[in-house]
């Protein structure tokens, strides 16, 4: 009995030992994998509830269908905690368009896919400024890229084309065409029709899986949150549907019509022409707050993982609490915005009907820096990111077809001084000179001056 009871103790602190590294030429057992990335191990079963007690009834979804979501509802990755675009900044290349732009444009990693008036679509590498190609197509909305394909809305159809070429790969006829530009989203193609129908189709073929009659048509852009997608209407209201089947879940009506809607798992924020900001439960469409402005909103909201940025007609950038609305900061604009601000890590770029652009840091709105462009934009701005030092570039593009990268300038720019370094000496007064045409007097020499 003794002897099993020794053996006990020993196996117990040879398992709770901290095991050594490996020695040299010696590797350690490979730790267990998923068999695919997406896989997540079962979560351990809940405890069990103390004697008497009944344990707690399961949580229900919200609605039939739901998909709750695990995780933080905002991820940071690293670009998002590194301020890369830091003043001043300076050009790095600038190239003439075959024309000015249609409409924004669609961009999918270090390339631009832009409609131009001249009835083109081109591609545009944003590393050198130089046109890949080009083919006529003509379209008056952005693009959306996705899944190596690009979908241009032209002549009553969709029409999807590889990114490395612009071959055709597949299209959609669809007559009427669309009342906002098309919606790429983890492999679907939402298209909202100007007859009022919301649109599911498979990316890869052109196939439509759903068709949906909204009574609407739609004036934003989707904004997609989780498996649904929150469309605003032209009759004020905001939709809430499944991404899976297009079924409507729930329907808020504003008080007038939406400027722009940004989602998260657990809310909705909405801009309005009546001058608010809302917030909404995204679980049921329910009201949870609003906050006034000074004038129409801009755009669709952004955000980070503490606030809510929003532009606004009486030329203010604000910053609220994402959770409760407070305000945090409101920064005056020298100029009109005309679209959504973007955040590039702790900073925000805000561009409006003017040459110029202004940042602002997120924490407390400070001004960062400013940028006067030789033309008006035409475009809203467009950031692309990266981890190496002063390789981060805004991208502009001006109403007269020049599009521009910026970048962080590697040292400041200098600037003239104020006043000269050192000690101020007095200048000796010059010596009187005789007047013209008199004969100089002849001086003769002295003994020198004693030294000091």
């Amino acid at each position: 009995m003794a002897l099993s009871t020794v053996l006990l103790v020993f196996l117990a602190i040879t398992a709770a030992a901290p095991q050594a590294p490996p020695s040299s030429g010696q590797t350690r057992p490979r730790a267990e994998q998923p068999p695919f990335p997406d896989q997540r191990r079962p979560e351990p079963p809940p405890p069990s509830p103390p004697p008497g007690q009944k344990p707690p009834p399961p949580e229900e979804p919200s609605f039939p269908g739901q998909i709750r979501h695990s995780g933080p509802l905002f991820r940071e990755s690293p670009l998002e905690a590194i301020g890369r675009i830091t003043f001043p900044v300076q050009y790095e290349w600038v190239t003439l368009l075959p024309g000015s732009a249609a409409a924004p444009p669609a961009y999918e990693g270090d390339r631009a896919y832009l409609s131009l008036r001249s009835g083109q679509f081109i591609c545009v590498d944003l590393r050198t400024g130089l046109v890949r190609w080009a083919r006529e197509l003509a379209s008056t909305y952005s693009p959306a890229t996705g899944g190596d394909l690009v979908f241009v809305d032209a002549d009553d159809a969709i029409h999807a084309l590889e990114m490395e070429t612009g071959r055709d790969v597949w299209e959609l006829p669809l007559p009427g065409g669309v009342a906002i530009a098309p919606l790429w989203d983890t492999g679907w193609l939402i298209l909202a029709t100007s007859g009022g129908d919301l649109i599911g189709v498979r990316g890869n073929d052109g196939q439509i899986v759903w068709r949906v009659s909204l009574g609407s048509p739609a004036i934003a852009a989707p904004a997609p949150g989780g498996d649904r997608l929150y469309v605003a209407l032209e009759d004020r209201r905001v939709v809430a549907a499944q991404l899976a089947d297009g079924a409507k879940i729930w329907e808020f009506r504003l008080n007038d019509l939406a400027t722009g809607v940004l989602a998260d798992q657990e809310r909705v924020y909405v801009g309005s022409k009546d001058n608010f900001l809302y917030c909404l439960l995204a679980k049921n469409g329910r009201y949870d707050w609003r906050q006034r402005t000074g004038g129409d909103l801009v755009g669709a909201p952004i955000m980070d993982r503490s606030n809510v940025y929003v532009n606004s007609l009486d030329n203010l950038l604000r910053a609220y609490e994402r959770k409760n609305g407070a305000l945090r900061w409101k920064r005056p604009l020298p100029f009109r915005p005309a679209s959504s601000p973007i955040r590039v890590g702790d900073v925000l770029l805000v561009s409006g009907l003017a040459s110029e652009f202004r940042a602002f840091d997120t924490a407390a709105g400070a001004p960062a820096g400013v940028f006067r462009a030789p033309d008006d934009l035409g475009a809203p701005l467009h950031a692309l990111e990266s981890l190496e030092p002063f390789d981060s570039r805004v991208i502009l593009l001006l109403g007269s077809g020049q599009m521009m990268a910026l970048q962080q300038s590697a040292s400041p720019i200098p600037t003239l001084l104020q006043t000269l370094p050192g000690e101020v000496v007095p200048l000796e007064p010059a010596p009187q000179l005789p007047a013209p045409g008199l004969v100089p007097a002849l001086i003769k020499p002295g003994p020198s001056p004693p030294e000091r």
